[in-house]
């Protein structure tokens, strides 16, 4: 028989009175278990959760951006839009207007 073995069943199955290192053991072997425990499910969840969060992020922002290096903008028309739908392994192509204001009021807030 292992020579581990027999030491953990000496001290966790003594016949005689509790001793003070029988609790002791118990005690940390308790607190292995629980914080193994707690590990295994934290674990999961977080595996769990990096699918939906990682389809979460890219459902939002594109795998591609197009844009103007000029201040004004750049003119979509429908040629650079066609183009970009007979690439192979596009699958969606959407023009937006993206913009950055500020808004400011001298109405006093109550």
């Amino acid at each position: 028989m292992d020579v581990r073995l027999l030491l953990a069943r000496r001290y966790l199955m003594a016949r005689h009175q509790v001793t003070l290192i029988a609790v002791i053991t118990g005690i940390s072997v308790l607190g292995v278990a629980v914080g193994v425990a707690a590990l295994i499910v934290v674990l999961s969840v977080m595996n769990g959760f990096y699918r939906v969060v990682r389809d979460l992020l890219v459902s939002v922002d594109p795998h591609v951006r197009i844009v103007s290096v000029t201040p004004g903008g750049m003119a979509v028309d429908d040629s650079l839009e066609q183009y970009l739908r007979e690439l192979p392994h596009v699958t969606e192509v959407t023009a937006t207007w993206r913009v950055r204001r500020c808004c400011s009021t001298r109405a006093k807030a109550r």
